[in-house]
This record gives C-alpha cells, sequence and structure tokens, in this order.
C-alpha cells in the first residue's frame, strides 16, 4: 500500500513506495525504468519537487535530489 501520492515533472513520473523506494519512470510511448533507489527508510509523504530537486522525507530524514 502506497501513502505518498505520485508526481511529474521533466518529463519523469517519481513514484515512493511505503518501504521506502523511489522508482522513476521517463513518461513516453513505452515503459522506461531509468532509476530505482531504496531509501530503506519509511515513507508516507509525497515528494516535493521545487526548481531543479526533489525534496522526500522518510521517517528520519528528508532527502534532497537534484542540482
Amino acid at each position: 500500500m502506497n501513502y505518498a501520492s505520485p508526481i511529474a515533472g521533466n518529463g519523469r513520473v517519481v513514484l515512493i513506495s511505503r518501504k521506502g523506494v523511489l522508482t522513476l519512470i521517463k513518461a513516453g510511448d513505452a515503459f522506461e525504468v531509468p532509476a530505482r533507489n531504496d531509501l530503506e527508510e519509511s515513507i508516507l509523504a509525497t515528494p516535493a519537487l521545487v526548481e531543479n530537486r526533489i525534496y522526500i522525507r522518510t521517517q528520519n530524514r528528508v532527502f534532497a535530489i537534484g542540482d
């Protein structure tokens, strides 16, 4: 079961599982998963996109990924 909503930006869709796995899907006609990362902590919040960064709040930390 997921709690975080999918978000989209810059031609990609970001999905995050409750167990803390971030999956990046390329938007387009063909299904492509360019990245999958396990953040190893529970995630219940929807990530936020701000300029060229994605902010992800896990159970104990906040990650900022990007430029």
